[in-house]
């Protein structure tokens, strides 16, 4: 928000110049550098203490009040919750995707298994049965059965 000068602050404030040094030294109102290097307060610091504000000039200034600047606020704060909730469904989108290609990508590679097995168990079968094949005639040889 802007910084004024302390004369433009007691007069938006409503209040006077002396009353406003009074709130400064108690530390009620709180100061900060203007441009130019003077002391200055930040509008937002008069809308904390008192509220709504006057206007300067004329009356066409609409008056600058908390409860506006709330709504503006809040108004700010919904747009930048829905961009962050079109963010995270779009990612939810994204991993959810990703899961069904991997499920994909799994039952594939199980069915790939399966086949393997299914070419690799006669083949074992065969070299189980030529084992046993082997260890009987060696068996046979050795007990002099041949």
């Amino acid at each position: 928000m802007p910084v004024v000068t302390i004369t433009e602050a007691a007069k938006l404030a409503g209040k006077s110049r002396p009353t406003m040094y009074r709130y400064i030294e108690k530390g009620v109102v709180s100061t900060c550098d203007a441009p130019g290097g003077e002391r200055g307060i930040d509008t937002s610091e008069l809308l904390r203490v008192f509220g709504v504000l006057h206007p300067l000039h004329s009356d066409e200034t609409p008056e600058v009040s908390p409860r506006k600047i709330s709504e503006e606020n809040d108004v700010n704060h919904v747009t930048l919750l829905r961009e962050q909730l079109e963010r995270e469904r779009a990612r939810a989108d994204k991993a959810e995707a990703k899961v069904d290609q991997l499920h994909g990508e799994l039952i594939q590679t199980k069915n790939e298994m399966i086949e393997l097995y299914n070419r690799l168990l006669p083949a074992a079968a065969a070299v189980q049965a030529e084992r046993k094949s082997r260890i009987s005639r060696a068996v046979a040889a050795l007990l002099g059965k041949d």
